[in-house]
């Protein structure tokens, strides 16, 4: 079993230490012209589908800390069939050999036909292994190019591969004595990845408003959120008077993050979908701060017209690209949302009246909260996934956005 230098790249051999997670990197790329001094800028697509990288530890000791120095030796930039981890499947039933179909639940992982994937023990190392090549994919199973060289019994592990090689910094290895050393690897994978890439309204993940998509991805309130309102300043100083400041845009550019938890292989699969749909910082979609930004002061008619807490509405922020338009989300289990759009606001003393586009009636008392939305755009190329399990389990990845000087804030008055 096994591949050797003559048949092609090598399987690499050893597992993750789960404990350290397994860190998957998205990287696109989006050209930027700007921002001009007016906060417009341009913007161009320049990969199809991301780099991806894996960075996890091995913790290799006796024969596999031996077996890891001859590969830190030897391979260099050379290619390596790296498993996929967190799509690790676990054979409940022994397979023969001469089998050309493998039973798995190949969906929502990396399998794709004409791709490879292999079967290998439950052993921490190994050069023990057997790759296939994926002919057919079912819901249910894999065909396989020819058939199975060897046995595998129950207990087998199988995984979909991708081509990859080792970065120049996964060479330095801390060894703790004469048989144990640990090594932070980082693979970049060296062939396209693709994967369904979405912003579809058809999911409960996203609406529409305003010809763009909502981003209804939540957020894991367990980690504390960052919340920033940024300014395009232009001093002009002669340095003889006091100088002087230009807010050409007239615009607060906001920016926070988003922190997602997935748990299950849906959750996965549609969070991996919302980065390719949003090809890094390439396309645009509102984004609702997911704050109580507004508080409710009396029951909302069918009219749209309805008062709120004094929060200095009307005076600071009335009429605003950023806030003017709202999210508002209902207690129970359906979880309705309502958008609406805020033409005007008057302050009366204790509570200030907003006159808004809904046509809905909405009692105080079902209204969960009030959000800002904000049309924004992903604030930089690279997304992070933390595999702390496979893909039955839990991952995690941050969002970071921040907004945009769109058309939209042509047309509500932001500039010209």
């Amino acid at each position: 079993m096994g591949y050797d230098n003559d048949n092609g790249p090598q399987l690499w051999p050893l597992l993750p230490n789960w404990k350290a997670n397994v860190i998957e990197g998205l990287e696109f790329n989006t050209h930027m012209v700007g921002p001009t001094l007016t906060g417009m800028r341009q913007k161009r697509r320049m990969r199809i589908a991301p780099r991806r990288s894996f960075s996890f530890e091995v913790h290799p000791h006796n024969q596999g800390r031996r077996l890891l120095d001859n590969i830190r030796f030897a391979v260099g930039k050379r290619e390596w069939r790296l498993p996929i981890w967190h799509d690790k499947q676990t054979l409940t039933e022994g397979l023969s050999a001469g089998s050309s179909t493998i039973p798995c639940s190949p969906g929502f992982r990396d399998f794709r036909a004409g791709g490879y994937a292999v079967l290998r023990p439950k052993k921490l190392y190994t050069t023990d292994y057997e790759i296939v090549q994926i002919d057919v994919i079912d819901t249910d199973h894999v065909s396989i190019v020819g058939t199975l060289e060897n046995d595998w019994g129950p207990g087998t592990h199988f995984y979909p591969l991708r081509m990859a090689r080792l970065a120049d910094d996964s060479n330095n290895a801390s060894v703790y004595n004469n048989q144990v050393s640990t090594l932070g690897v980082k693979m970049e994978v060296s062939e396209p990845c693709d994967w369904n890439a979405f912003l579809s309204v058809e999911d409960p993940v996203f609406a529409e408003h305003n010809d763009y998509p909502v981003l209804e991805l939540g957020t894991d309130w367990s980690n504390p959120r960052s919340h920033s309102f940024d300014r395009i300043i232009t001093p002009v100083d002669n340095l003889t008077s006091v100088p002087s400041y230009f807010d050409f845009p007239d615009k607060a550019f906001i920016g926070f993050n988003l922190f997602k938890r997935d748990k299950g292989i849906e959750d996965h699969a549609r969070t991996r979908s919302i980065m390719y749909g949003l090809a890094g910082r390439y396309k645009q979609v509102w984004v609702p701060s997911y704050t109580s930004d507004l508080l409710l002061a009396s029951d909302i008619p069918s009219s749209g017209t309805f008062d709120i807490e004094n929060c200095r509405y009307s005076v600071f922020a009335k009429g605003k690209p950023g806030r003017d338009t709202i999210r508002i989300e209902m207690y129970g289990a359906d979880g309705d949302v309502f958008y609406a759009k805020i033409a005007d606001s008057e302050d009366n003393g204790d509570t200030e009246r907003l006159y808004t586009n809904l046509s809905v009636e909405i009692p105080k008392s079902r209204v969960r909260r009030i959000s800002f939305m904000s049309l924004m755009e992903h604030a930089t190329d690279t997304f992070t996934i933390t595999h702390m399990t496979d893909v039955e389990g839990v991952a995690t990845t941050p969002f970071t956005f921040e907004s945009v000087f769109d058309v939209l804030d042509r047309e509500r008055g932001g500039l010209g």
